[in-house]
Order: structure tokens, then C-alpha cells, then sequence
């Protein structure tokens, strides 16, 4: 069997949520299935377009690029072009090229197509496929809310079955069709054992805060809450994990950052591989996600499977991904005085309290969300797609 992955992902598993679920869901779906997935992947413009073959466990999987291209302000439509002078931003435009895509899949000939994007640029996979009267589904890794957009909610029409990581805020056109298929993480590696965490060069606490450094992870309202406790009789560190979502954004962080009087409390890392983000939870006395927008917050699961009490903002799905006041606090999307307060509680309880939600966290995620049931919820959903 040939099952076709849509996805605006790179290659590379530290790239982002998606990333990281679909290189560990392609593994294991191989290693338990004789089968062969086709991996779209994203390539800048500049980069280099390689159709990689890899043997995985039973099966093969097939990355196949589609190219991101620039087009210039002379060939956009005028309406275009305008929108974007409102916007005070360059006036070019950035589209995917799949020439290359498209002409794999005639070679390949799924027997399915799974889209974990949708955008413009999906529309025309989306009825070359059809033409092929090839089933289709879409698995939704946002916030569920995002399914009820004009232009999403026109392409899921011509989709035979939908899917999310969470049942949370579910469309109601939507609901008698949906399978929540969650998210799953490889415990075994994100444990405390197998961490070789880095030297902590301060006795005060280390808040981790794993997310790509952009304006919707909620990096403003963690830099206002580390403002007050610069002023306070509490003594922590942030540390932010992740890519630079734009350099803008970057510079308005910093000089957030300088206003509060933080710059002494607040550390960048970069974008971390696999090892070195397992280490940096190890290193970590709590993890945090002031997220403004989640489809579940697979970071929260990698956190309490390394033992550590988690607090995030109540959005999306994230309320499944941990047990409010057992494993971690739910806090008000927005509240930065609630964010405070439970991280200033949690640094004032005794450790003793927080290892003992970081444990009540790890048996919570090892129970819910490993990859084989991950894999086996995928398996049951693309039988159930094809037989309709």
C-alpha cells in the first residue's frame, strides 16, 4: 500500500510540532506495516530539489520536494500587490512550485492521500487527486477552531474523512465525521534516565519554554511575567528554545525584554536537536507554554514525560495534554497575572511537590500517548477512509 503525505514541513525533525509527528508516525507505521509513504517536504528557494528514497523497518518511505519560489511584484495580480503595500511589506509573493510533487504521484499511484495542511497551494493536489478518484483525508494538527476558515473549510468538502489531535472546539459541521487521533511521543527516549543534562551555571530555576519565537507562542506575555519576578523575592531563569519565527519579531522581543528589566533573566538556545532538547528538559525545574493558538502542545508531553510539573494557557487542545492541578495548571489565555501567580506558587512549593507532579505527569503521558497507539489510531482511520 502507497499512502500520500501533504505537509508544509522541512526535512528535518526539529523543525516544528508537525515535524517532529510525522518523522516519529512514518517510523513506526514502517516498522509495523509493509507499506510505502510518499513525504512531501518543503525546499527553499535557493535549496536543493532531491527525491530521497529510505528503507524504514518493513516499508520505504519517499521524500519528494515541492519548491518555495518567489514571484515578483510585475507578475502578481493587482489586488495582491496592493494588500501587500498595505501591509507595508515587500512586494513579491511567496507560492510553492509542485511540478515535481505532481509528477511522482503519477508514478507512485497512492491509494490514499493524507493532507496535514491546508492552504491555497493544496487546492490543486487536492484535484489532481480527485481526478485520480484517489480517497482523501485531512488531519488537522491546529487549533480546531482554524477548520471553520472560508477558504479550509471549501477544500475539507472534498475530503472523505477529517481528523485533529484534539476534539476540542470541534466545527459542528464537522462532528458527526471527526476522529480525534491525538498525538503520541516516544517516551522511552524522553525520559530522565537517558539525559545527560547541561551544567546549570545559576542556583536559581531554570522555566523552559519550548516553542518556534514568534508573536502567537505568547514569548511577550512570558517576558512580562519574568519582568515581575526580577522584582520579586523569587529567583528563576527563562529559557527559550526554538527558531526565530522573523527577525521583526525578534527585535520587538528584545526590546521587550530590556523595558522589563529582564535581560539578566531571559536565554535563547536556538533551535535544538532532538538529544540537546531532551537535555535542556532534564535541566529544567517546570516547563511552560503561554501558547495563544495549540492543537494539543506536544511540548507539554515532552515535559511530563521528563518529569516536570507544566503550566500553559487554556487553548486549543491543550487541556488534553495534561491533568489540570494533578500535572501541571491551565491558566486564562491572555492572563499574565494567573501565569504569574501559579509560577510563583510552583517555585515557592517545596521541590518535593513538584517531582511528585512531574512523576503523576510522566505515568499520565506513557498511559495516553505512546506512538504505537498513535500508529494503530492511523492505521484504523485509513482503513476506515478506504472502505467508505
Amino acid at each position: 500500500m502507497t499512502v500520500f503525505r501533504f505537509a508544509h514541513m522541512l526535512k528535518q525533525a526539529t523543525g516544528g510540532g508537525v515535524e517532529a509527528y510525522l518523522w516519529n508516525l512514518n517510523r513506526v507505521l514502517l516498522e509495523r506495516n509493509r507499506m510505502r509513504i510518499l513525504q512531501m517536504y518543503l525546499v527553499p528557494v535557493e535549496g536543493q530539489a532531491e527525491i530521497i528514497t529510505e528503507r524504514v523497518g518493513r516499508g520505504e518511505l519517499v521524500w519528494i520536494p515541492s519548491v518555495l519560489t518567489t514571484i515578483p511584484a510585475e507578475q502578481m495580480s493587482y489586488v495582491k500587490r496592493f494588500k501587500e503595500r498595505l501591509r507595508r511589506r515587500t512586494v513579491s509573493e511567496t507560492v510553492v512550485n509542485h511540478e515535481i510533487l505532481l509528477s511522482k504521484l503519477a508514478d507512485y499511484r497512492p491509494v490514499l492521500g493524507v493532507f496535514h495542511w491546508i492552504s491555497q497551494d493544496s487546492k490543486r493536489v487536492i484535484h489532481y487527486l480527485r481526478e485520480k478518484s484517489i480517497p482523501l483525508v485531512v488531519i488537522n494538527h491546529f487549533d480546531n477552531m482554524r477548520l471553520k476558515r472560508r477558504m479550509i473549510r471549501q477544500q475539507v468538502s472534498l475530503i472523505r474523512a477529517v481528523a485533529g489531535v484534539s476534539e476540542v472546539a470541534v466545527p459542528g459541521f464537522l462532528r458527526n465525521r471527526f476522529t480525534n487521533l491525538s498525538d503520541g511521543i516516544e517516551t522511552d527516549f524522553f525520559h530522565p534516565q537517558k539525559a545527560n543534562p547541561p551544567d546549570r551555571e545559576t542556583k536559581d530555576s531554570v522555566i523552559f519554554f519550548p516553542a518556534r519565537i514568534c508573536e502567537e507562542k505568547g514569548h511577550l506575555d512570558a517576558v512580562k511575567v519574568f519582568g515581575r519576578l526580577a522584582r520579586s523575592t523569587v529567583k528563576a531563569v527563562l529559557v527559550c528554545a526554538g527558531r526565530e519565527g522573523s527577525r521583526g519579531f525578534m527585535q520587538k522581543l528584545l526590546a521587550a525584554i530590556a523595558e522589563e528589566g529582564a535581560g539578566e533573566r531571559v536565554i535563547f538556545v536556538g533551535e535544538l536537536s532532538p538529544e540537546d532538547l531532551r537535555d535542556w528538559y532534564a535541566a529544567s525545574d517546570i516547563v511552560i507554554l503561554p501558547s495563544y493558538s495549540e492543537g494539543l502542545g506536544r511540548v507539554l508531553l515532552e515535559g511530563q514525560a521528563m518529569e516536570r510539573p507544566v503550566l500553559a494557557y487554556d487553548v486549543g487542545g491543550v487541556r488534553e495534554a495534561m491533568r489540570e492541578g494533578i500535572t501541571g495548571f491551565l491558566i486564562k489565555k491572555g492572563d499574565i497575572d494567573g501565569l504569574a501567580t501559579r509560577l510563583q506558587y510552583l517555585l515557592r512549593e517545596e521541590k518535593s511537590h513538584r517531582t511528585a507532579m512531574g512523576k503523576l505527569g510522566r505515568e499520565f503521558v506513557v498511559d495516553r500517548f505512546s506512538l504505537d497507539a498513535l500508529a494503530g489510531r492511523h492505521e484504523r482511520f485509513y482503513a476506515g477512509a478506504l472502505e467508505r
